[in-house]
């Protein structure tokens, strides 16, 4: 047997013990379970169909990443779940992040601005605003690490160890550069109240 021959067998073994050798029969053996666990943890049919099928998506893009160390299903359960988790999240945040963009166009951040507490007076609203424009600017003006710790922490909702491991940083350093961060900003606000 030649290299080549060699190489063709080993490439026909290795598909034929892969998981995603045939990927309709590899959805049809998980679809229930994944649904049945995105359905848990949403409590929403159509949403949890959603990410069930994203999980899949996703699963038939990623198939060379899956190194086999874990069962096919403890692979897609941790996809799943972070497309839960990433579903959440998003919804949670996402007006912090349409009033903190940085890179927002001047129609957007005026439509951000114009959402009201239907309590608060005028004075209050151009107080309130003025004030975030402040924070948003004092933001901007911390070093690039801790803008990042800061912004993944308060508006991604991250964890220290999350943070470590988006930034590549260990934790104690991201700890640093939160509290360095939290400690300018406090200092602005302290320096602008006198």
């Amino acid at each position: 047997m030649n290299m080549l021959q060699a190489a063709a067998t080993a490439r026909a073994e290795t598909e034929i013990d892969s998981p995603f050798a045939d990927f309709d029969e590899f959805i049809r053996l998980y679809q229930q379970r994944i649904y049945r666990l995105v359905l848990a943890q949403t409590g929403e049919p159509d949403l949890a169909e959603e990410l069930t099928q994203e999980c899949f998506i996703r699963a038939f893009q990623k198939q060379k990443s899956f190194r086999g160390d874990c069962q096919a299903f403890t692979w897609l359960a941790r996809i799943a779940i972070n497309l839960v988790r990433d579903h959440y999240r998003n919804r949670r945040f996402a007006l912090w992040r349409r009033l903190i963009r940085f890179d927002a166009s001047e129609p957007e951040q005026e439509r951000a601005h114009e959402v009201r507490d239907p309590a608060s007076t005028p004075e209050e609203h151009l107080l309130r605003r003025e004030r975030l424009e402040r924070v948003s600017a004092r933001i901007r003006q911390l070093t690039a690490p801790q803008r990042e710790t800061l912004l993944l922490s308060a508006v991604e909702g991250m964890s220290i160890d999350d943070i470590s491991r988006a930034t590549n940083r260990k934790p104690g350093t991201v700890k640093c550069h939160l509290h360095r961060a939290m400690m300018n900003l406090r200092n602005w606000q302290e320096g602008e109240g006198q």
